[in-house]
């Protein structure tokens, strides 16, 4: 239920900056709010650290960005290597980042 809402929240937040509301103060100041009562903090480590990047992007690519971070007791370097070559989206990215981390 965490992670889909997590998921959810990133989506949103994702869409919005499309539209051109790009207030990352107001969508961050909401994403830690959430991530303190639901107890996840990952995808918004990970939204701060790709802020500014254009997608898709290659897998490769993300290595400097997310370097140390830790994503459910894992490393970004023990899981990316399972993630896709190419990443669309930020969506997409805190998606196959969570089917990675269930092991699916």
């Amino acid at each position: 239920m965490k992670i889909h809402t997590a998921g959810a929240l990133a989506r949103w937040a994702y869409e919005e900056i499309k539209k051109g509301n790009e207030s990352i103060s107001y969508l961050t100041g909401v994403f830690e709010h959430v991530s303190e009562l639901i107890e996840i903090s990952w995808p918004l480590e990970v939204l701060r650290r790709i802020k500014g990047t254009h997608f898709p992007i290659k897998r490769d690519e993300l290595k400097d960005l997310l370097k140390n971070i830790e994503i459910e007791g894992k490393s970004f370097e023990e899981i990316e290597h399972k993630l896709p070559e190419e990443i669309k989206s930020p969506a997409v990215l805190l998606k196959e980042m969570k089917k990675v981390i269930k092991g699916e």
